[in-house]
């Protein structure tokens, strides 16, 4: 590899490890094999598509993309960076300050909650976004759930007048809010960070505490991310406090709602509906006990499908990349 090729430092994601595939020479052929199969069923050219990219790359390719798995392991690699590619770590004074050479920071995503933008500007320091074709797809197939589930539940009404409450307003959780409004429902949503009253009032949502949510939604929809914090965050006490008869959607992550609590709510009448996306266990069983159950709705793994929009997602954001380093 060249000697003044950039050092692009990016937080460790399976998509965002796609950057290393395109732009980075040392990247082994066994994790570039590993993508070639997974992207075969929507890009059976997945080398051409590589080879594609890279022309359009510029000066970013060759680059030297390094991988972080925690905030701190970024802030110790910033100081050579060009450019820093973040999901849901932070970039503010502290990173900046450390990082004499960045150009650019783009978000993986197009919430800019945890960058500094001000201190971006003042600092000469590029922010660039891109809203993620997968978040969307996936805000979509939250709604095509609900659609599906209020005809199995025979309501008298469709979703306009209809309250949703949605757990976690990331970029996903904002993509549901947008449409919710579209549909004429009135949205409510908690996190651990309220929003700015502006953010409120552009997404058209107010704030409840938990509780509050659970008690007043006719939809309910935790879109949180899979970890040891929001394991069974909606367990047997939340499903009691929700409003009988509530439809709950999750296209999260199935471990959000503790299963066993899921399925005596369904069956006492608590709980009108459930849909998920993805499954409890992958590849589903078919005595799956979910299934016997005529007021749920599952689907495979498809929500932020197909394949072709986190390839379309990298490809704005290496070729944003290149623009602002001279490609």
């Amino acid at each position: 590899m060249p000697a003044n090729s950039p050092i692009v430092v990016v937080e460790d994601d399976p998509w965002t490890r796609l950057i290393g595939i395109v732009l980075d020479p040392a990247t082994s052929d066994e994790r570039r094999a590993a993508f070639a199969d997974f992207m075969s069923p929507d890009e059976p050219d997945f080398a051409g598509w590589c080879e594609r990219l890279r022309a359009r790359a510029g000066a970013l390719y060759p680059s030297e993309v390094r991988l972080m798995r925690s905030p701190a392991e970024l802030r110790d690699n910033l100081a050579p960076a060009r450019a820093l590619v973040v999901e849901s770590f932070t970039v503010g004074a502290q990173e900046l300050a450390r990082a004499p050479q960045l150009e650019v920071v783009h978000k993986y995503g197009a919430v800019l909650r945890n960058i500094d933008v001000a201190a971006c500007a003042a600092a000469g320091v590029e922010v660039l976004a891109v809203r993620r074709r997968a978040n969307i797809a996936c805000a979509e197939h939250a709604f095509a759930l609900m659609l599906l589930l209020a005809n199995r539940m025979q309501r008298t009404r469709g979703l306009r007048g209809s309250t949703i409450g949605i757990i976690g307003l990331g970029e996903i959780g904002s993509e549901i809010a947008l449409r919710a409004a579209a549909f004429g429902m009135d949205v409510l949503y908690f996190q651990r960070t309220r929003l700015a009253p502006d953010d409120e009032a552009a997404l058209r949502v107010a704030y409840r505490p938990l509780s509050d949510l659970l008690a007043h939604s006719d939809w309910v929809v935790p879109q949180l991310p899979g970890d040891g914090a929001t394991r069974h965050f909606i367990g047997r006490a939340q499903l009691a406090q929700m409003k009988v008869g509530a439809g709950l959607v999750n296209v999260a992550r199935a471990e959000v709602v503790e299963r066993d609590a899921l399925i005596a709510a369904l069956r006492s009448g608590q709980l009108g509906g459930f849909a998920l996306d993805p499954l409890y266990e992958e590849p589903g069983r078919a005595d799956d006990e979910l299934l016997a159950l005529d007021n749920v709705i599952l689907t495979p793994h498809l929500a932020g499908s197909p394949r072709w929009n986190g390839l379309r997602d990298i490809e704005d954001l290496i070729t944003g990349l290149a623009r602002v380093l001279g490609g």
